[in-house]
């Protein structure tokens, strides 16, 4: 059973009437940051890591583990290398993500 994330970009609507690739730009960085930020002790947790995308909302999806081993990684069950969970941390930084994307005009 995959692990499942949603994320709504209904409030971003102000950014998203600037640009079209907004949700697209924002989906993708977050999907590199969790990507990054996964442990690696035989790469398919890591390598599980999917994201689609369809009108304001996006999933980002990992095919690897059941949510309770997600959870456990959330939790710090990885203390070595993932201390304060993936996701996390990863949606804590979205809102620099999104300047930092706006900043680049990458969008």
């Amino acid at each position: 059973m995959a692990s499942n994330v949603t994320f709504s970009f209904g409030r971003l609507d102000a950014l998203i009437e600037v640009t079209d690739d907004m949700p697209e730009a924002v989906m993708e960085a977050l999907y590199n940051r969790v990507y990054a930020l996964s442990p690696v002790l035989t790469g398919a947790y890591r390598a599980g890591w999917n994201y689609e995308l369809d009108s304001n909302i996006g999933l980002l999806t990992n095919d690897d583990l059941p949510i309770e081993k997600l959870i456990a990684l959330e939790n710090g069950h990885s203390a070595a290398t993932a201390p304060n969970g993936i996701l996390r941390p990863a949606v804590a930084e979205l809102k620099y993500t999104i300047l930092d994307i706006i900043k680049s005009q990458k969008i």
